[in-house]
C-alpha cells in the first residue's frame, strides 16, 4: 500500500501536474473499504548537517570561491525540509489538491514540519472556497 502512495507522488513529481493522474485500484479500493471519500496524505523528506560537517561545507565553499576567483561559490545549506501534501478523491479517482513546500528548515523539529503543513493546508482552503 505504501508503495502505491509513493508511486503516486513520484508520478506527480515527474509530470509536474496532477491533471490526468488517476488513482490506481489499490489506493481506491483501500480507501473505499474504509468508507473514505477523501484522504489527505503528507510526505516529508529532508536533510540536516552536524555542526562539524556544516563548518567543513562552509570552508569548502570559501575555498572554491577563492580558486575560481569568485566566479563560482557554492553556499552551504545547514538543513532542508520538503513537505508534500495531497488530497485524494476516491469518487473521481483523482488528486484534488497537491502542493509541495521546500524550505531551509531543520526537518527533525516537529514545529518546522507543522508550520510547513499548515501553510500548505491554508493554501488548500484558500483555493477551494
Amino acid at each position: 500500500m505504501l508503495k502505491s502512495f509513493f508511486d503516486l507522488i513520484n508520478t506527480v513529481e515527474r509530470k509536474r501536474k496532477i491533471k490526468g493522474v488517476v488513482l490506481n485500484d489499490t489506493i481506491t479500493d483501500f480507501l473505499q473499504q474504509r468508507k473514505t471519500k477523501y484522504a489527505i496524505i503528507t510526505f516529508n523528506t529532508g536533510f540536516t548537517r552536524e555542526q562539524g560537517n556544516y563548518g567543513k561545507e562552509l570552508a569548502k565553499g570559501v575555498g572554491i570561491g577563492i580558486l575560481t576567483l569568485g566566479m563560482y561559490a557554492p553556499i552551504a545549506i545547514k538543513a532542508n525540509s520538503t513537505v508534500i501534501c495531497c488530497v485524494l478523491d476516491t469518487k473521481n479517482r483523482n488528486i484534488a489538491f497537491y502542493r509541495r513546500k521546500t524550505a531551509e528548515l531543520e526537518p527533525l523539529k516537529p514545529k518546522n514540519i507543522e508550520r510547513q503543513i499548515k501553510a500548505l493546508m491554508d493554501s488548500f482552503f484558500l483555493f477551494s472556497n
